[in-house]
């Protein structure tokens, strides 16, 4: 999982597979036949959002959990190490550009952290 945004005061204890992403306010792990059926999905590969912190920059843009991450910065992603390459190669303080599948739907969401 990765997690993108501002964690709540309390304590989080995160999955090993997962990985935050603090600055965006949400948290994505590879999905797995278990997390699809979690989250009535059809697809049983790629990176499912797990959690959206309320006040994030997700949030803001209506980002849900059970949404799946397809592409990061145009560029498609399979599991949470392409995720991480692609964002650790893009210019520091840029919009990252997310295209996410929400049910049959896909749609662009740029979230920038200032």
């Amino acid at each position: 999982s990765v997690s993108i945004g501002k964690l709540p005061d309390k304590e989080v204890v995160m999955n090993a597979r997962s990985h935050n992403l603090e600055k965006l306010g949400m948290t994505i792990e590879n999905l797995t036949p278990e997390l699809a059926d979690q989250f009535g999905l059809k697809r049983q590969k790629g990176i499912v959002i797990t959690e959206v912190s309320p006040d994030s920059v997700a949030a803001a843009v209506n980002i849900k959990p059970g949404g799946i991450i397809l592409e990061v910065n145009r560029k498609p992603v399979e599991n949470i190490r392409d995720v991480k390459k692609v964002i650790a190669n893009a210019p520091e303080n840029s919009a990252v550009l997310l295209l996410v599948q929400e049910g049959d739907y896909a749609r662009y969401v740029a979230l920038k952290t200032d």
